[in-house]
């Protein structure tokens, strides 16, 4: 019998598909560029600054930190997808 022969290795932990990722880096994207766009604008005092963008940013950012974490946790729960 060959010594060398590989022994089968354990399957890759692949995440189910999922949107989150996504509206996670887009809530990220949106708190940052709009706290630019306040800060800079809050130095001129004509100017309308306003604070919506970056609070929606951050409501879909932990909105899909929740809901990211949620679907991990179901999939530990199934045991699927390589968790143990």
């Amino acid at each position: 019998m060959n010594e060398h022969a590989k022994e089968p290795s354990p399957p890759i932990h692949l995440p189910p598909p999922t949107p989150w990722p996504m509206v996670l880096g887009l809530g990220m994207a949106m708190m940052m560029a709009g706290m630019i766009v306040f800060l800079r604008n809050t130095a001129q005092p004509e100017a309308n600054a306003s604070l919506g963008v970056p609070i929606l940013g951050a409501v879909l950012f932990f909105g899909a930190l929740i809901m990211l974490l949620r679907d991990d946790v179901k999939a530990f729960e199934r045991g699927g997808h390589g968790h143990g």
